[in-house]
């Protein structure tokens, strides 16, 4: 439409006055006409004036068409800079889904030129593995009358990837067919941010893990005293009894190695805890929560027993939860822990953490009460900042809740909250139940 105006524009002069008046009186052939009647000198005096009048007239015609000119200019170099220059990049697609404009901005995106991007399909330059996510997100063009968005990645001419969020929405052209008009939002330093925030929270993850590692050892040592007693005394019995002279009987000799063995396989469920605490996999798998907590409960055992505390679990849940395992028992970990050192601390004489299992139709809450006379309001609000612990001991990481409620929210979808009660403390861990993630 501007090029249409530019086209059309004429500037007047006296000139081209003269030659529009000579081409008029030339098509009405005026001079088969009566030569007119002698003017008076004030008829005379009177087209003078009309004259002048008119020449007045047309000068400012001309001005006039001169600030539109001007104006005209103006706004094609704003087109200029708001479509061509725009942050984003622009184009439209045909309903073949072939490229019939385009942007600067975008052809920079791809580094190419303009013109080789025309009458050329849009899918050509998603990235492979990424044609699917663009084959459902194009499908639903001409379908759903609303703004359409997606991620993936495009190639450059160069064969470098890189991010795009794509927004579309459909239009229709004066010919009445439709066009989709797409924004490309180049995401990469976005993508990359993200990136580089997850592997710094796995990371973190994994030194709140190494972080409690001289604990987890001081732990194993609680858990394996007693199992190796039991088979050390088992196995002293038979010596002695060799070493008498006694004859040993099949049926004791069965019960010995019945006690061995027992207790070798409680120490070999011990170090599967551990090495699955440890790990690495996030996969989740359908567990009953009590089975999370009897594995946290194997690495605590002996601090348990140690600090004369005790333990009740009241579980009212039923259904089965996808879930990752050893997510959870680390929150488990964090949570109980923290339990075990405030009781230990302050000397509580009969020291107790009772925890109930109840769900809803929505979620599975785990509720975790300790008698050790609660947080202090002071410092309630701030118990789950990073590097920040109430051991007097100073030997905590400071963030043990911190990494645990990043784990509820970006590993377990879930909430970890806590308040005081009339005895201690109480923190509740809130996980959201879906009917696929249900067992049978």
């Amino acid at each position: 439409s501007l090029n249409f105006l530019k086209g059309n524009l004429v500037l007047f002069d006296k000139q081209s006055i003269r030659r529009d008046a000579e081409a008029e009186v030339n098509s009405k052939n005026l001079q088969k006409l009566q030569a007119p009647k002698t003017l008076s000198f004030d008829e005379i005096q009177e087209n003078i004036h009309e004259l002048e009048v008119h020449q007045v007239e047309l000068e400012m015609q001309n001005e006039e068409l001169l600030s539109i000119q001007e104006e005209l200019r103006k706004t094609e170099q704003r087109y200029f800079d708001l479509y061509e220059l725009a942050p984003l990049g622009y184009c439209t697609l045909n309903e073949d889904g072939l490229i019939e404009e385009l942007n600067l901005t975008f052809s920079n995106q791809l580094k190419t030129s303009k013109s080789k991007l025309l009458q050329v399909a849009f899918s050509q330059f998603i990235f492979p593995e990424d044609q699917d996510i663009y084959y459902f997100f194009s499908k639903k063009f001409f379908v759903i009358d609303e703004l359409h968005e997606c991620e993936l990645r495009m190639v450059k001419e160069d064969k470098t990837l890189f991010w795009v969020l794509l927004s579309a929405i459909v239009e229709t052209s004066s010919s009445k067919k439709p066009l989709v008009r797409l924004v490309i939002h180049d995401i990469s330093e976005r993508k990359k941010i993200q990136e580089e925030l997850k592997e710094k929270e796995e990371m973190m993850l994994m030194q709140s893990k190494q972080a409690a590692m001289g604990e987890m050892i001081a732990m194993i040592a609680h858990q394996w005293k007693q199992p190796l007693s039991v088979i050390s005394l088992s196995i002293t019995n038979l010596i002695v009894r060799i070493g008498l002279g006694k004859e040993i009987t099949t049926g004791e000799f069965t019960k010995h190695a019945e006690v061995v063995t027992t207790q070798i396989h409680q120490l070999s469920e011990t170090v599967d805890d551990f090495r699955n605490f440890f790990t690495q996999d996030q996969s989740s798998q359908e567990i009953k929560i009590k089975e999370a907590l009897y594995s946290t409960m194997s690495i605590l055992d002996g601090s348990l027993i140690s600090n004369k505390i005790s333990l009740n679990i009241k579980d009212n849940s039923t259904h089965y939860l996808s879930v990752n395992k050893s997510s959870l028992v680390q929150v488990l970990l964090n949570i109980i822990g923290n339990a075990i050192d405030a009781l230990s601390q302050k000397k509580i004489p009969k020291g107790k953490i009772d925890i109930n299992i109840d769900e809803n139709d929505k979620e599975i809450i785990i509720s975790i009460h300790d008698n050790a006379g609660g947080i202090p309001e002071s410092i309630i609000q701030q118990i789950d900042q990073p590097y920040f612990s109430t051991k007097e001991s100073k030997v905590g990481t400071g963030y043990g809740l911190y990494i645990s409620r990043m784990i509820m929210d970006k590993h377990l979808f879930g909430t970890l909250s806590w308040h005081n009660e009339e005895e201690g403390a109480c923190f509740v861990i809130t996980l959201n139940k879906k009917e696929e993630n249900f067992g049978k």
